[in-house]
Order: structure tokens, then sequence, then C-alpha cells
């Protein structure tokens, strides 16, 4: 899988990415405080007063941040190379987001009848239950990763994730982003692939990784026995009933990836209607002053956030189910769950 979608964390900061070549490894919680100060001015000096450390101790934290290119030096200022955005933006860009969610439900619910009749093409449909498998079908598969490739298809609102590469990983290639808030505004659901057995097939966990600002623990859970069965067990289908889920063959899953692209096609469409006021969006914010090009990372952010409502909305409308413990799993054959960037 090429998405990293886990989250780091200090304090009320919260920074995730979505391509290969996560920034992880590099970002300790003293510098992720780094790069918010750098958000708000390129100073050591006030940096160093805002982090509470020497300047010498801070120009070391900001070179290793430029090593990894998480941070760019021109002209003497020093300033982060992804997103970042702080409370007061964040609230106002997750209002507009949530309201594009219900305009993204909407497309969906206009061809829900073509959705489910698709569904009853597949064989799970005479095992599952299609409200049961529409949070992983339509929420996953459809509103998580096939928005974001039908984007990064399309090309024209969400380019590619642009290069940034360091010294152990050179050809990383990936967006990222930096929300001062609660984790909900980074997107409230998304995809973990546990690991990857015979060659073709993953074994994915959809959901919420935080519930009211709790790690998921019912998720992580889970994902620890699957990693222990995909050791011990050799043939998919008796993982798939070892774990209680779903196994989704090639077949099945190409054929729901085929018939995905048209509903993201309409899905993308929403967003090239709203695309004024995204850009105008994007202007509002302080890191657009120092990221003219960073539209693209902005829409990739605003789209976690949007795909979540939309879900919710769904959910609302009784479209599907989400489960108790707020995720669900199954098998799935690699070629239909790999997202582009």
């Amino acid at each position: 899988m090429n998405r990293e979608p886990d989250v780091h964390d200090s304090d009320d900061l919260h920074v995730v990415s979505a391509g290969p070549g996560n920034p992880y490894s590099v970002l300790t919680p003293l510098r992720i405080r780094v790069m918010r100060s750098l958000h708000d001015s390129p100073s050591y000096t006030s940096v160093a007063d805002s982090v509470r450390l020497p300047v010498e101790e801070v120009r070391a934290e900001v070179e290793e941040l430029v090593s990894a290119g998480l941070v760019v030096e021109e002209e003497g200022e020093r300033r982060p190379t992804f997103l970042i955005v702080d409370g007061v933006e964040a609230q106002r860009v997750s209002v507009d987001a949530q309201e594009c969610g219900h305009q993204l439900a909407e497309s969906l619910v206009n061809r829900w009848q073509g959705i489910q009749l698709c569904f009853e093409r597949l064989h799970l449909s005479h095992e599952f239950d299609f409200r049961d498998m529409a949070f992983l079908l339509v929420g996953d598969m459809v509103l998580d990763t096939g928005l974001l490739n039908a984007l990064a298809r399309d090309g024209t609102l969400m380019p590619p994730a642009p290069a940034r590469p360091r010294p152990d990983y050179l050809d990383a290639r990936y967006f990222s982003w930096m929300i001062e808030g609660d984790h909900d505004q980074l997107g409230k659901y998304g995809q973990r692939a546990v690991g990857q057995f015979l060659g073709t097939w993953f074994l994915l966990t959809f959901g919420q990784y935080w519930i009211h600002g709790t790690p998921n623990s019912a998720r992580s859970d889970f994902e620890a026995v699957a990693r222990h069965e995909l050791a011990n067990q050799e043939h998919t289908c008796s993982l798939a009933r070892q774990l209680g889920i779903p196994a989704v063959d090639r077949e099945e899953a190409s054929l729901w990836a085929e018939a995905a692209v048209v509903w993201t096609d309409d899905l993308v469409l929403v967003y090239k209607q709203r695309e004024s006021k995204l850009r105008q969006l994007y202007g509002t914010l302080r890191a657009a002053q120092y990221l003219p090009h960073g539209f693209g990372e902005f829409l990739c952010w605003y789209d976690h956030v949007a795909y979540a409502s939309a879900i919710d909305a769904l959910a609302a409308a009784g479209e599907l189910s989400i489960p108790p413990d707020r995720f669900t799993a199954a098998l799935w054959y690699d070629d239909a769950a790999r997202a582009i960037f």
C-alpha cells in the first residue's frame, strides 16, 4: 500500500501524510513545535522564544528539518514546505468541507440503486448485507481511495504529490499536513493495510483511528490478532473465516473498481463545481503566503474531511451502517485497493 494514514502528534498539533515516504521518522514532538513556530515567523529568535530553547539548539533542529526536505531556506528565511493550519483556520475549513461532504453524499445517493445492483452481482452479496458492506465498499473504495485516485487521475485540482527526497529515501513523494485542533479535523476515517501475504493480498481495515480523542483500541487489537494469523495461515479463505471478515478476490475487486470509476468521476465534478470557492478558501490561509503551489496538498487534506462528512451523511440517511467499533476489515486483492499517489 502506498498510503500512510497514521498520525504523529505533539499536544494539539497533528501531522498526517499520504504517499510513499512519510516524514514521521524526522518529526519529533519538538520539531513539530518548531515547524508550527516557523509557520508564524521565519525568525530563529521568534522560534526560540516560542519553544523556550536557545537559538543554537533551534538552529540545529531546523537544519535537520531542512535536510529532510520539510523546511526550506530562501533569502535568509526558513519556511515549512508542507501545509500547516492553525486552529481558527482548521475550524473554518472543516465547516466548508463538511458542507461539501453532504454534496458528495447526494451525488452517491443519486446513483445508489445502481451501486446496490452492482453489489448484487458480487458473490459477497450471498453472505453479506449491502448496508453492512457499504461502509467498506462505498466509504473506503469509493469515497476514500476511489475519490483520491480519481482526483489524481484528473490532475487539475490535485496534481501528483510533490517530491520530498531525503538522504535515506530519495524517491519520497507525498502530501502532508499539520492541523492545530482535534483529530477529526484531519479526516475521521481512513484505510490501513495490516500486511501483504500470498503475494497479491492485503488485509485492510477501514474506519476511525481515534474516538473522542482516544485511539480506537478495538481496531488496533484486531490488527494485532490479524498480524498473528497472517503468520500462521496459508490460505485466504481459511484466514477470512478465522477473522470473521469477507475476502474480495481479484475478479470481484476488479469489478467493483471498474464500476466505481463512474461514481468517483461524479464526485470529482462536485469539487470542480466548487473550485473557485476552494481556491479562495486556500488563499485565506497563512500557509498560502509561502506555499503558492500548495493547493493540491490543501485539497488532499480537505477531501479527507469532506469524505468523512459524506460517510456520516450516508449513515444518517440509512444507506450504510457504521459498525459499533467504528471500523471494518476485509481481505482484498491488492490491485483495486492500492492508491495511486
